[in-house]
């Protein structure tokens, strides 16, 4: 991007700059900008569904105006490089334009190279108060939440990270949210309980890149760039079938994780969950960990089993029982009440 674009556009989410296109891949990562004008395009970068192999896995975007959510509009990237239409037809005055990628980072990648306006660009909208880093699998991403095309179909249409718990909590913290997560990861087995050993990739291995799935380890995740408020961490229903095989090393792999997510976020609170669907003994696993946790010295760190209220008849039934829009509202309702309960965020963030 030219350099007077690139500071007016706001970014959020972990991103990074390749050949002068600025690549948001994660779930919920994207941009915003202002302008005065009545036409916005941008010139958009995509690796296409699984690398060109799936078209039902093309990257999908959400393009929202002056804050607009309910008239937003669901962009697709079905060409590997073009320019979309972001916004037209507007009033000649100052826009507010903010575009969030809905899918998970494994579909495919998206990156803007350019703008083109009929107007000035103008400072950019500031960044909410505090920062909350989510930290999970499918159930972070918003993965299955629909069921377009029926229920085995795991494609981009039935992916939706706006309605996932992770964005109920930023809006309702009046946070920045980065979400580390991807469909299938378990801690140490993935959902088809393969391992390091077996060629999978596992949560530990991706955290402290800025995306391993599109860069490999070329490129380190800088964490000063985002140093969370709180860090959720909702891991192991991938692992649950497969614990069972050898569970001193998932639980030695976890509390490993929590002291790497200590030490590069030092004083920064955790709290570890699992659920709400499908989990491994939720609370009987927590308590281990919670009672290992505190015998290795571990603190700032909570543990929270979900409270079973998984009701697919009620509230729906995603892709593969994945949770849908109503269950990722009860889980959000059950994360609020204890982040507030245990005071986790507090009053006036405190930046690092």
């Amino acid at each position: 991007m030219k350099p007077q674009e690139r500071h007016a556009l706001r970014f959020f989410g972990r991103t990074y700059e390749k050949d002068e296109t600025i690549y948001f891949n994660w779930s919920l990562s994207g941009f915003v900008f202002r302008f005065h004008g009545t036409c916005a395009k941008a010139r958009l970068l995509t690796s296409l569904g699984y690398h060109g192999a799936s078209p039902e896995n093309n990257a999908t975007l959400w393009v929202s105006i002056d804050g607009d959510e309910a008239h937003r509009r669901l962009l697709t990237l079905d060409t590997a490089e073009g320019w979309y239409t972001l916004a037209e037809r507007l009033t000649n005055e100052p826009h507010t334009i903010r575009v969030v990628k809905r899918v998970e980072v494994g579909y495919a990648t998206a990156g803007i190279a350019e703008l083109c306006l009929d107007g000035p660009l103008l400072e950019p909208p500031s960044a909410r108060p505090r920062r909350i880093e989510c930290i999970g699998d499918s159930f972070t991403c918003g993965d299955g939440c629909y069921t377009v095309g029926g229920k085995d179909a795991y494609v981009s249409a039935n992916q939706d990270a706006t309605m996932s718990y992770a964005r109920l909590l930023g809006d309702y913290f009046d946070a920045e949210v980065h979400v580390i997560a991807k469909c299938g990861i378990g801690l140490v087995w993935n959902y088809a309980g393969n391992t390091a050993e077996d060629g999978a990739i596992a949560l530990p291995q991706i955290y402290s890149y800025t995306d391993y799935f599109n860069e490999g380890s070329s490129l380190l995740w800088h964490f000063e760039d985002f140093p969370p408020d709180l860090i959720l961490l909702n891991i192991g229903t991938n692992d649950a079938s497969y614990i069972a095989k050898d569970r001193e090393r998932w639980f030695t792999t976890y509390l490993t994780f929590l002291q790497s997510l200590q030490s590069y976020h030092p004083g920064t609170p955790i709290l570890c969950t699992q659920g709400a669907v499908n989990c491994f003994s939720s609370e009987t696993a927590l308590a281990v960990l919670e009672e290992r946790a505190t015998a290795a010295g571990l603190t700032d760190i909570r543990f929270y089993p979900m409270m079973p209220d998984y009701d697919p008849v009620t509230d729906g039934c995603g892709v593969g029982m994945h949770p849908s829009p109503a269950t990722h509202r009860k889980t959000a309702a059950q994360l609020i009440d204890i982040i507030e309960r245990l005071g986790l965020l507090s009053e006036e963030p405190q930046r690092k």
